[in-house]
Order: structure tokens, then C-alpha cells, then sequence
């Protein structure tokens, strides 16, 4: 069974062995799972994010929020994220939705569907896949005397709009056994779970380069991606991932 909650308001370095740059050509498709451990109907959906970032496809980037609104339901989730609850409330409005619910499936900031329907996501990724939209030339993080920073590339084509920018760390594989609530007695495992979301800034179309602060950690990460997504919680433009160094930049 999915779980809806109806009705809630909308809340207001470069590490070792980095991943290549995200370049135009390639550009990845994100697809976002919205999931609780308190959650009965989750376990599945959780089980296909793993088995997306099991694909080691370069072009298909996961991310695991965690939510923290049925923490009520008698198990707190040990991952759970007061920011994930707000991004996921963020695309209901967005895209026009009556509620959040979880498993949710969000693929490229656009696309949602519920978290378990593997044909609906595929369609979901290869649709985004055959219609990029206009984002930046290149995402791509470096390092000088200054320090680390993201480069986002200037626009593709004509961009009119304005994205923000953020970098999302996360821990590549946990395993939970869950003591109480729906899915009480259970171990879970769970894939790019997300520890912290950051904002960096904004991109309007030019080439613009973002420091990273060098304080960003986020206990037991050993990953992150940057987003570039389309202001009011738009369209996801431009994306990359890479490791972090022992939970830092």
C-alpha cells in the first residue's frame, strides 16, 4: 500500500577517484526515491533504487531521501531528513500533486511516479533520456590554489531562467534492521542514501564557477552529486556525481 498524507503545507574539494565531468552529450538522468523505513510498502521500491546503482550506468545518477513524516508510526527512521520532507513537498507543488507519499520516484525533477513501478520509472528515464532539455555545456569539479569548486558550463542554447545549484551527499550503501513499526523485524538495505543537501548558489545560463566550502561534511558520506535545477523546484539541467574523501571534500 502507498502512503499519502494529504493536505500539508509546503516548507517555506575535489575528493579521490571523482567520477568524469558531465558533459552536454551525456548529460545524466537523476531519479529520486522519496522513502520511509516506516513505510511498508518502501522495501520494494528500495530494492530498485539498488538495483539501479547496480546497472553502474554513468548516465543514471540515484539518490535515497529519506523522509521523516511517519516517524509517528512507531519506528524513527535512522536516516530520516527534515530537508527531505521539504523537497519532497516542494515537487507536489510543483508538479501540481494533492499530497506526498511515499515510495515516491522522481526522475529528472519532472517525472514522478509511485517508487515500485519499474515500467513507469524505465519509460520515466528513457523519455528524459530521448528529450534533454537546454542546461549547461558541462558540470564539473576541480580544484586550485583557492581551493575546490563546481564549474557549471555556459547554457546550450538560449536559457531564460535561472537554476539553483546544489550539492547532495549521501552514503552508498546501509543496511537497517528495523525493530518496530510496518516493517518491524525486517533488514533493509538501502542505496545513496542522502545525509545533507547544500545550496551553492544560482546559474543563469553563463559559465559560472561555485566554491565549495570546505566545511560541508556529512557523517559516514562517501559520495555526492551536484544538481542544477531549474528554480521552484524545476527541471533537474545538469548533474554530477563523485566521491568524497573520507566523508569530506
Amino acid at each position: 500500500m502507498v502512503l499519502r498524507i494529504f493536505g500539508l503545507a509546503v516548507g517555506g574539494l575535489v575528493a579521490a577517484g571523482v567520477w568524469s565531468p558531465a558533459l552536454a552529450g551525456d548529460r545524466p538522468v537523476v531519479v529520486e526515491l522519496f522513502t520511509s523505513q516506516g513505510c511498508n510498502s518502501c522495501p520494494p521500491a528500495d530494492a530498485y533504487l539498488q538495483e539501479l546503482q547496480r546497472r553502474q550506468d554513468e548516465n543514471i545518477i540515484v539518490l535515497g531521501f529519506h523522509v521523516d513524516y511517519w516517524d509517528y508510526l512507531g519506528w524513527k527512521d535512522t536516516f530520516g531528513l527534515a530537508a527531505a520532507t521539504t523537497r519532497q513537498k516542494l515537487y507536489t507543488k510543483a508538479l501540481g500533486l494533492s499530497s506526498v507519499y511515499t515510495p515516491q520516484m522522481i526522475v529528472n525533477g519532472t517525472n514522478e511516479q509511485i517508487g515500485a513501478d519499474k515500467k513507469a520509472v524505465e519509460g520515466a528515464i528513457q523519455a528524459a533520456r530521448e528529450n534533454p532539455m537546454t542546461g549547461p555545456t558541462e558540470v564539473r569539479f576541480d580544484r586550485d590554489e583557492d581551493g575546490a569548486f563546481l564549474r557549471v558550463g555556459a547554457a546550450t542554447g538560449e536559457f531564460k531562467n535561472v537554476a539553483d545549484v546544489w550539492i547532495v551527499l549521501f552514503k552508498s550503501w546501509a543496511s537497517v534492521t528495523i525493530e518496530r513499526g510496518e516493517n518491524a523485524g525486517q533488514k533493509v538495505g538501502y542505496a545513496n542514501v542522502v545525509r545533507s543537501i547544500v545550496h551553492l548558489g544560482q546559474w543563469r545560463g553563463q559559465l559560472t564557477r561555485f566554491p565549495v566550502p570546505g566545511g560541508i561534511v556529512a557523517e559516514g558520506a562517501d559520495g555526492a552529486v551536484a544538481l542544477v535545477q531549474v528554480k521552484d523546484q524545476g527541471p533537474i539541467i545538469g548533474a554530477m556525481r563523485f566521491r568524497l574523501n573520507n566523508g569530506a571534500w
